[in-house]
């Protein structure tokens, strides 16, 4: 398991990316600011760092998650999802429909359709951190 094979160190570094991606999202400045924003007794979240709290932790992730409808795997592991990543997806998806005649495009512009919608989800080409899954 992957939390289970950390050492010490490596976990406290776990537990601290957490809670910077948690503060980030919420634009706190600091651990103090999100124990308020959380309601949790001053403290709390030093606490969780000095003490490897994974559990806590986790849920503290999975709470930022469900409130921002945004991945765990930003969250827990730092990945941040880029929109063109999905670009095959939505090409392949562009192509069925135009297959099966629920959109009316010129074939050689299913690629342009793909990169609109792109623009759509990710405006300003931006990385999208965590796109819900």
């Amino acid at each position: 398991m992957f939390l289970e094979s950390l050492t010490d160190a490596e976990r406290k570094a776990w537990v601290v990316g957490v809670i910077t991606r948690v503060m980030k999202l919420h634009g706190v400045k600091n651990r103090q600011e999100l124990d308020s924003l959380y309601n949790f007794p001053s403290g709390t979240t030093n606490t969780l760092v000095s003490n490897a709290s994974l559990k806590r932790v986790f849920d503290l992730a999975l709470t930022a998650s469900q409130h921002f409808k945004i991945s765990l795997d930003y969250l827990l592991l730092g990945v941040e999802n880029n929109p063109e990543d999905l670009k095959p997806e939505i090409t392949n998806g562009v192509f069925k429909a135009f297959e099966l005649g629920f959109i009316k495009i010129d074939y050689p512009n299913i690629d342009a359709v793909a990169d609109i919608i792109l623009d759509e989800i990710n405006p300003k080409n931006q990385t999208l951190v965590g796109i819900a899954s």
